[in-house]
Formats: C-alpha cells, sequence, structure tokens
C-alpha cells in the first residue's frame, strides 16, 4: 500500500512539473480589459484579445449559472453543484497540442478552452466556444464521468438555459457541422 501512495504521488508530481512547464513555456498571464481579471493566454500578438474573449466568455458562463434554478426538483442538485464548483477566475486558452480541445480540471478547479482556429490562429465566434464551454460545465455538474445518458441530460439543460437567457444561440450542428480546433462539431442533444 505504501509503495502504491508514493506511486501515485509521484505521478502526480510528474504531472504538476509536466502541467507548469507547458504553461510557462507558451502562456503569459494577461489582465483583461473587460473585468480587470488575469487570465492565462498563449504568447502571441493579439494575447490582450485573447484575455479579453475568456473574459467575456467567462461572463457569459457565470451569468448562465446564477440564473440556474438551485430548488428545481429534477436538477436542483446538478445546478448547486455546477455553481459551488465552477470558477470563472480560472479560463485559461488551451495549448496548441493537447490532447483535447477543451477541458475541465478536478470538475471545475479550471476550465481551459480553445478559442483560435487550429490552422490560421483566428479567433473563433464565441458561439461555439460557449457550445463546447458548456459541453465542460456538463462535465462538472454531472456526478459520474464521462458522456453518459446523465452528462447528455445536463447538457442539453443547460444549452436550453443558456438559449433562453440569451447566452447562447441554438445551432443544430448535425445539419450544419462546424470545426472547433480541427475537430468537427457534428451534433448536440439540444433540440428545437
Amino acid at each position: 500500500m505504501k509503495e502504491l501512495s508514493i506511486l501515485l504521488i509521484g505521478v502526480i508530481a510528474i504531472f504538476a512539473f509536466s502541467n507548469y512547464l507547458r504553461r510557462s513555456l507558451y502562456l503569459d498571464k494577461v489582465k483583461s480589459r473587460v473585468n480587470n481579471k488575469a487570465y492565462y493566454v498563449r504568447k502571441l500578438p493579439d494575447k490582450q484579445e485573447a484575455a479579453d474573449k475568456l473574459a467575456n466568455i467567462g461572463i457569459k458562463l457565470q451569468n448562465l449559472i446564477d440564473g440556474l434554478d438551485l430548488e428545481d426538483k429534477e436538477k436542483g442538485k446538478y445546478n448547486k453543484k455546477l455553481k459551488d464548483n465552477f470558477n470563472s477566475d480560472y479560463i485559461t486558452e488551451n495549448i496548441p497540442g493537447s490532447q483535447y480541445v477543451a477541458y475541465s480540471v478536478n470538475k471545475g478547479e479550471e476550465l481551459s478552452l480553445c478559442v483560435r482556429e487550429k490552422n490560421t490562429e483566428k479567433f473563433m465566434d464565441d458561439n461555439i466556444i460557449l457550445f463546447v464551454a458548456i459541453h465542460e460545465l456538463s462535465h462538472i455538474m454531472t456526478p459520474e464521468n464521462g458522456h453518459t445518458p446523465l452528462f447528455w441530460d445536463n447538457m442539453k439543460y443547460l444549452l436550453e438555459q443558456g438559449a433562453r437567457m440569451g447566452i447562447y444561440k441554438h445551432v443544430d450542428y448535425g445539419k450544419y457541422p462546424e470545426m472547433y480546433c480541427g475537430m468537427e462539431i457534428t451534433s448536440t442533444p439540444m433540440k428545437v
């Protein structure tokens, strides 16, 4: 048991050091003009715009979460989990070559998002970034890991709430697929 604990600590330490090294090589901390908060963004000439984009995305996500009903009979406990765990202060730009185009660390500690087109480095439309960010929020609010039926139900719910609040504009990616950071999005759990 002791050996397993030492191995686990070693793996965690290697992961943490690797993450620190990748972040320091590729990212700068830039204060947004939108909300005066600092964001880790790629070391590119338009890094100020990237920080402002992450700030705007974070504000929209926080508005979505703040608008959720914590007393809802079906979704209240999941809404509370999301509200308790998501921190809009820790949204970072994804590093090129990352295994995932977006991810959440420890179900809400940090949210990493791709905000640029893979080949051109141009900024993507906020709506598709919000779709992917809402996908990540669904992971945060769902107690299970992976893409379970509850996860998809929660994502559908968040997309519907975002559309109702005017935060997210529904796109039928089944009919109108779009590229996101080199990955094609071809479906959505939200049906109109």
